[in-house]
């Protein structure tokens, strides 16, 4: 059975915790790590990060809710200059540990863009998320200049583009979901367990009284639905495989054990 750093047993089977980014603010890295270290400490088997109809904001914020994702100092996006060789890539600049391994789903459509795509090309490229959505991103990616006129209009130049860290262009193409909301064989909306909208804890800061109508709301989002589908299978093969690496290591640590013997007195 997992346990957390909090030394909390974790089920494999328990609730699904799910974030809702609007905007990339601020102070939006500082809210999510918040979020995420409670949803822990309520013992969240995985999670849900709902990017749509998110149109961005800041690109500092997309790498600072990056790391709070990813170990270590992973390229978050490249940069492509106007020549072919062109390519700068960011990383990570505050190397560490991800508040939690444990998996997740990023929720995207055709108004996720810029920073939301910047974080979705990001924990997809590092093998941390999978993607759903029933279509591709935005494609918002240019990097542009401004440059005012002496009439009073700009003309805005494009200088650079955004690329995934595998090199993918996010302008005019967008982020492609691994999965789409209907998945075959999905469950309709009502929960099939019967235990009914505790199967999801919200984690972002939310009015007195709204979070009841929210997990009632996310029974009925087949996003939503279809991302739980796709977490359980991954729950299911995280579980699996600790139970393989425990029945692994347990022969080998009670070989290493040291062998002794009780001789009978000399003759």
């Amino acid at each position: 059975m997992p346990v957390g750093m909090d030394g909390r047993v974790r089920q494999p089977d328990g609730p699904i915790g799910y974030l809702r980014l609007t905007s990339f603010s601020s102070n939006a890295a500082a809210e999510m790590r918040e979020a995420i270290q409670e949803l822990e400490a309520a013992g969240a088997s995985s999670y849900i990060l709902d990017l749509r109809n998110n149109p961005g904001g800041l690109v500092r914020s997309s790498i600072d809710i990056a790391r709070l994702w990813l170990d270590g100092s992973p390229v978050v996006f490249n940069v492509s200059g106007r020549e072919p060789d062109e390519i700068q890539s960011q990383l990570v600049d505050a190397p560490g540990s991800a508040l939690t391994h444990r998996p997740l789903a990023v929720l995207v459509n055709s108004g996720s863009a810029s920073a939301a795509e910047i974080l979705s090309g990001a924990l997809h490229d590092n093998h941390r998320a999978v993607i759903l959505g029933d279509t591709n991103t935005y494609g918002k990616g240019k990097i542009q200049s401004v440059f005012e006129l002496q009439d009073g209009s700009a003309l805005f130049v494009t200088v650079a583009r955004y690329q995934t860290p595998n090199g993918t262009e996010i302008d005019r193409i967008g982020i492609v979901p691994d999965h789409s909301c209907v998945l075959p064989g999905a469950p309709a909306s009502d929960d099939d367990e019967g235990s009914g909208s505790s199967s999801f804890m919200a984690g972002l800061p939310m009015v007195p009284g709204s979070e009841v109508a929210l997990l009632e709301s996310l029974m009925g989002d087949s996003c939503v639905v279809a991302a739980r589908d796709v977490l359980r299978d991954e729950v299911a093969i995280v579980a699996n495989a600790a139970r393989v690496a425990s029945d692994i290591v347990q022969p080998v640590a009670m070989q290493s054990t040291p062998q002794t013997t009780i001789l009978p007195p000399p003759a």
